[in-house]
């Protein structure tokens, strides 16, 4: 799926917190597996209620998934969405000219 502008938007809006993007950068790191939320509080040193809040928001922007395994709510980076991020900022790299793109930014 291409992302739109306003699509795009929205994902890099989500992100655009400082404490949303250390935790979904945490949840990144995390991996497949996931992590529960007392883990990324006890990470990212916030409230529970601030942690709340901010996954919500992750949440509604689709750039996380929560599942539930047994009693526990276990989050998950969308590896998918961000992808697609990633390649919609990337797609008119260097006018359309074959290149690796991540030599290209070091």
């Amino acid at each position: 799926m291409a992302l739109d502008n306003e699509t795009a938007s929205l994902i890099f809006s989500g992100l655009g917190h400082d404490r949303r993007l250390e935790i979904f950068r945490f949840l990144v790191r995390a991996g497949y597996e996931g992590i529960t939320p007392g883990k990324i509080k006890e990470h990212a040193s916030i409230s529970a209620s601030t942690l709340s809040f901010h996954l919500k928001t992750l949440k509604a922007m689709n750039l996380v998934h929560v599942s539930r395994e047994g009693r526990t709510l276990v989050y998950r980076a969308n590896f998918v969405l961000i992808n697609e991020a990633m390649a919609y900022l990337l797609a008119n790299c260097c006018e359309g000219a074959p290149t690796d793109a991540m030599g290209f930014l070091n």
